[in-house]
């Protein structure tokens, strides 16, 4: 955890979304998974086996070696294929639906609906096929996972590159689809969906010398894309009161993305500052607000980064180099930032409103 001063969402807790454990096809414990989760430093993991909360019924939801677990799960289609990750359900919806009706039971129940890898293209392999996102037609899902670590290693996966993948597997997963970039823009235009980074770690066992090894084990993934949660007061030590926090901030899309490769970003900060708002000067992302006089954005990064400020998606202002900046905010839009280090994306913002 880490405070802050001035925003009203002044802690930040850091969180690992979308993996699998022995309950579906991944390869450790809850138990593990936490060990694993500690030791890289976090505070909460968003578990998402297929097609079940059967770990929800066998009371895993909660806190586990001090790290909060919340239990989601993972749906997919008669193909396999449209896989919406589903949170803050209490029971799984029917099975056997269409994907447009499940994405609905998920809404209408109370959940948030995330489309799990919308562009993945699949591999050279059979047992690894693509699992794409094709059901367009739907409008009740909150967000999209703009960055998979575990589709995108795997899309375009042969024979003859798997050693090479296996080996150096950071070369290949070095930024965010540009295809799933530009369609959460898109969708920004028509309503507010967030965009979310996602491990999809499994911890995936292999023989090699008679010996079972982990390809890409719990912590190595946890040491890679990040979400981190914005909230008021600080994470509960009741786990009900903790869950709720957490879910209220990714509804609220009050979190950002990190690549933690590049560094951690504990003391990030991306505001819209209104001097003449009677409620509260600091609006994180997430928020809606009206445009007023003398409103400005201010981006804090604890290490000097290439500072992007996107407005509607598109490009609008470049600082380079630089610790903390402001942008005066002249027209409405949709207003997020990325920064960059060493040329790779470290931190994404999800939106800011302004109308």
């Amino acid at each position: 955890m880490y405070k802050k001063d001035k925003s009203r969402y002044a802690y930040h807790y850091k969180g690992s979304f979308h993996l699998h454990s022995n309950y579906s096809d991944g390869s450790s414990t809850f138990k593990e998974i936490t060990m694993s989760a500690k030791k890289a430093g976090l505070d909460f993991v968003i578990v998402t086996d297929h097609r079940t909360l059967q770990p929800l019924r066998d009371g895993l939801s909660g806190y586990i070696n001090d790290i909060l677990i919340l239990v989601g799960y993972e749906i997919g289609d008669e193909n396999d294929k449209n896989h919406l990750i589903a949170l803050n359900l209490k029971k799984e919806v029917p099975r056997n639906i269409s994907p447009l009706k499940y994405v609905k039971e998920v809404s209408d129940n109370g959940g948030i609906g995330i489309i799990a890898h919308p562009y993945d293209s699949g591999t050279n392999i059979p047992q690894f096929k693509s699992h794409e996102w094709n059901q367009w037609d739907t409008q009740e899902f909150d967000g999209i996972e703009i960055w998979n670590y575990m589709m995108q290693w795997l899309n375009g996966l042969s024979q003859t590159n798997k050693l090479f993948r296996f080996l150096l597997p950071d070369i290949r997963v070095s930024r965010p689809s540009t295809e799933a970039i530009l369609l959460w823009d898109e969708l920004n235009q028509k309503r507010k969906v967030f965009g979310i980074f996602a491990t999809d770690n499994h911890g995936f066992p292999i023989k090699f010398l008679k010996r079972e090894l982990k390809v890409f084990p719990y912590t190595n993934l946890f040491n890679t894309l990040r979400v981190h949660t914005l909230l008021s007061e600080p994470l509960s030590k009741d786990h009900v009161v903790a869950q709720k926090q957490i879910i209220e901030a990714i509804r609220d899309h009050r979190f950002y993305n990190l690549d933690h490769r590049r560094g951690d970003a504990n003391e990030f900060e991306f505001n819209y500052i209104s001097p003449e708002s009677k409620t509260s000067k600091y609006f994180p992302a997430g928020s809606v607000v009206n445009l007023s006089k003398g409103c400005f954005i201010e981006v804090k990064v604890p290490k000097k980064a290439n500072i992007s400020i996107f407005k509607n998606g598109k490009l609008c202002k470049k600082f380079y180099n630089s610790h903390a900046i402001t942008y005066e905010v002249e027209s409405p839009g949709n207003y997020r930032v990325e920064c960059r280090r060493y040329g790779y994306i470290w931190i994404m913002s999800n939106n800011i409103y302004i109308r």
